[in-house]
């Protein structure tokens, strides 16, 4: 019997909302916030989930979702060039990996802003646009969620995307993965000159337990006030 699975009987989650507070309150910059618990599939701690930012390179993470289900599809040939010589399977790898913005750019353009726009309400997230490229921590955490579940995508797909997720530069992950190192990280992080640094992952900690966390800001181009939140819920998560 796992330790996760002796967990499961007797499981209460974490109440985190007190710890998010006590940490936004001390910010000057705008944040948006939300952790959610895979293991009790709730929010347990959130700031302006439904705050509109703008996305920087979080939008890849969608167009992936999207392009990989149409590869799965049939829709989409995984071996056709899009942009630089890259197939459109390389580019969805490329664009999680190394956040590579011409294929992001080629990959929206080739599935067209008004089909992404829907697409993505159709799947529950209501404050995300690729007109404007905007996003919120409730959508982020939402196609989180959708991966972790394999809601869509099945397992290869699945594991592709992970794994990208998983194996990203360090330039990529100074963010949530430098306050927590201790977990696994599997993330993707956008962010715009010093306007925007923001961070989504799902955090895997040492016992099993699983954590869908996502971080915007406004007024905040650094990686460490990210890398201090998660450095502070690990703590608090940590049993």
């Amino acid at each position: 019997k796992s330790q996760l699975q002796s967990l499961a009987s007797t499981y209460q989650p974490i109440d985190l909302q007190p710890v998010v507070d006590a940490w936004v309150a001390k910010k000057l910059p705008t944040y948006g916030i939300v952790v959610y618990d895979l293991q009790a599939n709730q929010v347990i701690g959130q700031t302006s989930p439904d705050k509109s930012f703008f996305a920087a390179s979080l939008y890849k993470i969608y167009v992936a979702y999207l392009a990989l289900l149409d590869m799965q599809d049939g829709k989409m040939n995984p071996d056709e060039i899009l942009t630089g010589g890259f197939t459109n399977k390389q580019c969805v790898e490329k664009m999680i990996r190394e956040s590579h913005s011409p294929c992001g750019e080629s990959m929206m353009a080739s599935i067209g802003q008004s089909t992404l726009n829907q697409r993505v309400k159709d799947l529950g997230m209501t404050g995300t646009y690729f007109n404007g490229i905007r996003t919120t921590a409730q959508d982020c955490t939402l196609i989180l969620q959708l991966i972790n579940s394999q809601r869509d995508l099945n397992q290869a797909n699945t594991d592709f995307l992970l794994d990208a997720m998983l194996t990203q530069d360090a330039m990529f992950k100074r963010g949530l993965q430098r306050g927590a190192p201790e977990a696994k990280w599997q993330t993707k992080v956008g962010w715009n000159e010093d306007i925007n640094y923001h961070d989504i992952g799902i955090m895997t900690m040492p016992d099993g337990r699983k954590f869908v966390v996502a971080i915007l800001s406004q007024n905040n181009g650094a990686s460490a006030p990210i890398a201090d939140f998660s450095r502070t819920i690990y703590s608090a998560l940590s049993l």
